[in-house]
C-alpha cells in the first residue's frame, strides 16, 4: 500500500489521518482480516510516533532529504511541523 510518509504530512493532514484511523478501528477489529489489523496497527504507530516527535519539537531524522522539504500542497506555514528551537526563547514558551 502506498502511503505518504508521516514526516511529509501537514499538521492538519496528520491529525485528520489519526482521527480517521481512530474512527475505523472498531470496524477493522470486527470485520478486518489479520492483514487489515496489522496494516491498521502499523499506520497508527507511524502517525503517533510522528505526532509525538513534533510535540517534543524534535527535528526529523538526519539524512532524509524528503522529510526536510515542505510537503507539496500544504496549506501554508501554519500547517507546517513546529521547528525545534534552542536557547532561552524555547523555554519561555
Amino acid at each position: 500500500m502506498n502511503r505518504v510518509d508521516p514526516r511529509n504530512l501537514s499538521v492538519r493532514d496528520l491529525r485528520d489521518e489519526l482521527r480517521e484511523l481512530e474512527e475505523s478501528w472498531m470496524e477493522t477489529l470486527l470485520r478486518g482480516s489479520d492483514n487489515d489489523l496489522d496494516d491498521h496497527a502499523v499506520r497508527t504507530r507511524e502517525l503517533e510516533e510522528e505526532f509525538d516527535r513534533r510535540a517534543r519539537g524534535d527535528a526529523p531524522p538526519q539524512g532524509d532529504a524528503a522529510a526536510e522539504q515542505a510537503p507539496s500542497g500544504s496549506e501554508g506555514d501554519a500547517e507546517q511541523a513546529p521547528q525545534a528551537r534552542s536557547g532561552p526563547e524555547a523555554v519561555a514558551e
